[in-house]
């Protein structure tokens, strides 16, 4: 175990009051509810999600406009650095270019976000940089074995439990979805790595 997560893991079993079990985070649109489940894991608590614009289900857009993906969410203190520089980097790199312009942001916005309300615990649990923002060298969009959490979520999914196995997500129509810790392709690479 690396000394960060020696740390990390320290500070939540000696300072359980600083801590809180968490249940559930949302990125649905319209709400700022924000808490996700580790299992029995006593994570941080999240900070205030960031909403969505508007979606079909309220009557609004299905997809973000560009603009809005450009409110990317802070780089918390407790990651690797080698994470908090390449995710610095993520919003200033061009898009691979199977990936459109809207669709790289969603990614790079997803990479933000969930650093943000899961970056220190999913690390603490054994998450490495390619399962949560990887992507395959070769074929970014196409290959969805080398794709890391963030690039596999759409608009209006949720994250909805985050343990050392694997995450659940939920998508816009209902759909449970399962990506596992550990089974990225050998080739993938974290994002910011990519070129």
């Amino acid at each position: 175990m690396s000394n960060l997560r020696a740390r990390l893991l320290r500070a939540c079993v000696l300072a359980p009051e600083a801590v809180t079990p968490v249940t559930g985070v949302t990125a649905t649109p319209g709400t700022s509810e924000n808490t996700s489940s580790y299992n029995g894991y006593a994570g941080y608590v999240s900070k205030p999600a960031l909403p969505l614009p508007p979606s079909e289900k309220g009557g609004g857009r299905s997809q973000p406009l560009l603009s809005e993906l450009k409110q990317l969410a802070p780089i918390p203190s407790g990651l690797p650095q080698d994470w908090r520089e390449g995710l610095a980097r993520l919003p200033r790199m061009a898009a691979p270019t199977e990936f459109s312009d809207e669709r790289w942001a969603l990614g790079v916005w997803w990479a933000r976000r969930l650093a943000d309300e899961h970056g220190p615990a999913a690390f603490v649990m054994g998450w490495d940089a390619v399962d949560l923002f990887g992507l395959h060298p070769i074929a970014p969009s196409g290959r969805y074995d080398g794709m890391g959490l963030a690039f596999l979520l759409r608009y209006g999914d949720q994250v909805t439990s985050l343990d050392d196995k694997r995450a659940m997500t939920q998508s816009v129509n209902g759909t449970t979805h399962r990506v596992w810790r550990g089974q990225m392709c050998a080739e993938a690479v974290p994002a910011w790595e990519w070129s």
